[in-house]
Formats: structure tokens, sequence, C-alpha cells
């Protein structure tokens, strides 16, 4: 099943206005009996997530404006998907995917991000930094079926990781920020027409309070396989959808995707610090014009470059059922 791009401000009145029809059956909950009055009722850990859940699309969308076209999808993992310990039935896990076109970020089949990009990177550092320090942020680079999956793994990689470094460069230190990268097999649309192509070349951000609950979410995503092998004489089906034997029929098989996670080392979070303050100074100086602003910006990027990143794998597979 595809998905059209839609309009963020739709989406976010009618998550938002839901979201408000049905809080004081979400969180209107008596304290315990004999728990203390001056203390705050406790919360299970359902609640917790589902109230940072609505803070975090209420930040970005008050961050993000009207001058960014964010595709942002709300959606949720249910326990019988994830299986984590801790939230019993009926809890649902939400997650937050904001989607953004690759060609957002990058020139055609380059990794490096142009500078129109920065003020999302911004927009997304802004808010992790509001975020509780153990929240999950996925990374995830995909591409149109133009070219062959290994090389379209190596390209989604190449710019989920310069996007990743560029976030922890802005003096995100979240424990779980992770790069991956899914080549062709995840498209949102079709990859039929040019349209189709550039909203399947994409970077999404993928936040919850679980990154467990974002991999069983990627588990369970409509996946295209490879490029079909039909038979000389046979009709072609599935449109590149689908892998097939010689005989025609569907060879099921699975592909195994291992997130990286991605920091900074302790001894540079000083310098991290330095340069967004440096950064910040440039907004509060009203003295400064927009072509010195961005001769400052482009000194601070390449001070950035410089600073070196830690990728680690942290044993968090993503089992990928390629049928």
């Amino acid at each position: 099943m595809f998905y059209s791009k839609v309009n963020l401000k739709v989406v976010l009145t009618v998550f938002l206005g839901t979201f408000y029809m049905m809080e004081p059956f979400l969180f209107a909950q008596e304290c315990p009996t004999g728990f203390p009055k001056s203390l705050p009722c406790p919360v299970s850990p359902g609640e917790t997530v589902s109230l940072e859940h609505r803070d975090r699309v209420q930040r970005l969308s008050r961050l993000a404006g009207r001058a960014l076209s964010l595709d942002f999808r709300d959606e949720k993992i249910n326990l019988k998907n994830h299986n984590i310990p801790g939230f019993p039935d009926p809890i649902s896990i939400p997650i937050l995917r904001v989607i953004a076109g690759q060609d957002y970020f990058f020139d055609s089949d380059r990794d490096d991000i142009r500078p129109e990009a920065f003020r999302l990177l911004d927009i997304i550092a802004s808010n992790l930094k509001s975020e509780p320090p153990d929240v999950s942020l996925f990374i995830a680079g995909h591409t149109d079926s133009s070219g062959n999956q290994p090389y379209n793994l190596g390209l989604g990689l190449r710019r989920a990781q310069r996007v990743a470094e560029a976030l922890v460069k802005r003096g995100i230190y979240q424990d779980s920020v992770y790069m991956v990268s899914f080549g062709k097999i995840m498209p949102i649309d079709s990859n039929d027409t040019e349209m189709g192509k550039a909203h399947n070349r994409r970077v999404e951000f993928l936040f919850s309070a679980r990154k467990e609950a974002i991999v069983r979410h990627l588990e369970h995503q409509p996946i295209a396989s490879c490029k079909p092998i039909v038979p000389s004489g046979m009709r072609e089906h599935g449109k590149g959808t689908q892998l097939f034997d010689k005989t025609g029929n569907c060879k099921p098989t699975s592909k195994i995707f291992f997130p990286v996670k991605v920091s900074v080392l302790p001894e540079d979070k000083s310098r991290i610090n330095a340069l967004s303050q440096k950064e910040a100074a440039i907004k509060s100086n009203p003295s400064i014009t927009p072509a010195q602003a961005a001769i400052i910006r482009k000194t601070i990027e390449s001070d950035r470059e410089k600073i070196p990143i830690n990728l680690s794998h942290d044993k968090v597979p993503i089992v990928i059922d390629m049928q």
C-alpha cells in the first residue's frame, strides 16, 4: 500500500484534534488510595510515552511553522508486535515519522548536505534538546528504484550518516540516535512516475520512547523486493515489486539490517557547545547582515565537519521479511 504526500497542516490538525478529544479518557485517572496528596499522581509507562508523544508533535509543528513542507505520520506499534516489558495490554507505543524529501537535503547522487537543509536540522536538533534523554531517534535513508540495491543501500546509508552526524554535532546527546538505510525496498509511492520516485527519495526521522518499538514498526512496513526475474514469454507482473524464480513464482527470503548508533566523544562536547553558542549569537545580533550571517554559518559548519564521530553497532537488528 502506497501513501500520497499529505499537507502538514491538515495532518497535524486532524491528529491533534482527535488526541484532545480522547485526552480526558487517556489521562484522567485518580491517584491510588493512600497516595500522598502533596505528590503528583504516578502514571503508567503508556501514559508517559503518550504525553511525551503529544508534546513532541506540538513542539515540532511549532518549530517548523509553515515554511517547511514536512510529512508528519502518527504511527502506533501494538503489544502483539513489540512485546516490550513494562507496556502491558492494551498499551500501544506511539511513533512519530517525520518525512523530508531527500532532494531537500541532497543534490542528485550526492551525500553532501545542501545549505538550505541546515534550517531543518536546526529544528530537529532544537526538538531533541527538549526531549527526555532516553528517547530514541532513527534516521533512515531511502532511495527510488533507479540503480541496483547495493548501490542504493550505500547511498542511503551515507546520506543518513551525514544527517545523523550533523545532528549530534549540534549538541544532541540522546542515548539512542541511529542511522540505517533501506535503499529502494521501502517505497511510500509508486516508482512508475517521476513524482513517485521523488517521494521515495527521502530521509525519515522516527521518534519513539523505545528503540525496540521503532525496530518492530520498521519490520512491519510494506516492502518492494528486487527486480523480478520473469521467464521469456511470460507477462511481466509486479512492476518490480517482487522477486521471482525461473518459474515466475515469488521467492520468499529475509534481509537483516543493522542500524548504527551515532554519537560524539565526551571530550568533544565543549567544542560542540562553543559552536552552538557562536551560532546563537548570530541570531541575537541585529547588526549582522544576512550575507555576513551566511559566511559565519559556513565557517561554523566547516568547523563542525572536523569533529570526529563515534559509530557503534548496538545489537538491534531489523529483520525484513522479503515476500
